[in-house]
């Protein structure tokens, strides 16, 4: 059974006698190597009274695990994809020092870590109680927003090998079902990760529409909904949310621009005659440098949609927005550090408006 990588995941070993040195090394698959694994170093623990270590290594195991997620970013591509940086192998193995000498290496069991983590007041690791092979969305929220200009994905879990299809379901305007597209893929790994492409509704039809997985008879389905509607501008971000998938914020409120300067000054020889000088300052600007930040909204959506959206999209370590003239995703820093989510009794519209900046040196005058 796999582990979340921000839940708790205890390495427990045990020593001949009590207050012993002990040794831990930590192990984590490679991503482009089934079942080839890297060191991620060893820890040395004196054991209890009893002789026992149990220690936390979920830390260094999600360090390890959000240093490849750039393999996971979304694209332009249009096909189910296997996303191996999102759930790995790992290990650890541990030897005591009794005698003088050290012991040999014990190692224990093989499992899979995912990316990821709920907070512990919804603590939970069980992946696959009710339903052992049913697929799991690896989204926070069950309804998802949708992107019209880039490609969008849901990233699923399949806990078992076998055959997966993938149904998107659409409705009609009157709230009838449309019609159904039926894809399958092959799952030969269990506790893998697939990234499967959104495709969304046709403008005619209902801006509802939903996703089921379903492998080895078990099904799991999430819904979406897309602004079909016109709009003067439409600006689209991705983030990655805490159940370790990427999730999409479009925005459809005009993007303000402004630009803060910064120069820093040299002081330069103060002349004898200022009448007779043709340059008379006492500083001169040696360099000059801006900083270009935007500041979007996302538009009144029901807060059923938004209030998760919010603190996920605020609490997100990385989040990108996609620049359709480059067609790419562009990484940002927002800056906006707090956010109103919920309100008793303050009505059923909610929107989030941020300031954000490109994460690189952007001082030059451009299009951005």
């Amino acid at each position: 059974m796999p582990y979340l990588s921000r839940n708790p995941i205890l390495a427990t070993a045990t020593t001949a006698n009590a207050f012993e040195r002990l040794e831990l090394e930590v192990f984590i698959e490679k991503v482009d190597t089934v079942d080839t694994f890297d060191s991620l170093g060893t820890f040395s623990f004196i054991s209890d009274t009893i002789g026992e270590v149990e220690e936390r290594i979920d830390s260094i195991l999600h360090a390890a695990m959000m240093s490849e997620i750039d393999q996971t970013l979304p694209d332009s591509d249009t096909e189910e994809q296997r996303m191996p940086a999102l759930s790995r192998k790992y290990y650890y193995r541990h030897r005591n020092y009794t005698s003088d000498a050290w012991s040999g290496w014990t190692e224990e069991d093989e499992d899979f870590v995912v990316l990821g983590g709920e907070a512990f007041e919804e603590f939970g690791n069980q992946f696959n109680v009710n339903a052992p092979s049913a697929p799991t969305f690896m989204h926070p929220e069950g309804t998802l927003l949708a992107l019209s200009q880039a490609q969008a994905w849901v990233y699923v879990l399949a806990q078992t090998s076998g055959t997966a299809t993938i149904t998107h379901r659409y409705w009609n305007k009157a709230e009838t079902v449309s019609n159904t597209v039926v894809t399958t893929f092959t799952v030969s790994r269990a506790y893998s990760v697939f990234r499967i492409p959104i495709v969304i509704p046709e403008a005619i039809k209902s801006p509802f529409f939903g996703i089921e997985v379903e492998i080895d008879e078990a099904l799991r389905s999430i819904s979406l909904v897309v602004d079909d509607r016109y709009h003067r501008t439409v600006n689209e971000f991705t983030y990655l949310n805490s159940k370790g998938g990427w999730n999409f914020l479009p925005c459809h409120a005009p993007m303000g621009k402004s630009i803060e300067v910064a120069q820093q000054m040299a002081e330069v020889t103060v002349p004898g005659n200022y009448y007779g000088q043709d340059d008379i300052s006492q500083y001169k600007v040696w360099d000059s440098t801006g900083r270009k930040k935007f500041r979007v909204a996302t538009g009144f959506w029901p807060s059923a949609y938004m209030d998760v959206v919010i603190q996920d999209f605020l609490l997100s370590r990385y989040r990108f927005w996609y620049n359709a003239d480059l067609g790419k995703w562009m990484p940002i820093i927002v800056d906006t550090k707090s956010a109103v989510y919920s309100e008793d009794g303050g009505g059923d519209l909610r929107s989030l408006q941020f300031e954000y900046r490109l994460a690189f040196d952007n001082d030059i005058p451009s299009a951005l």
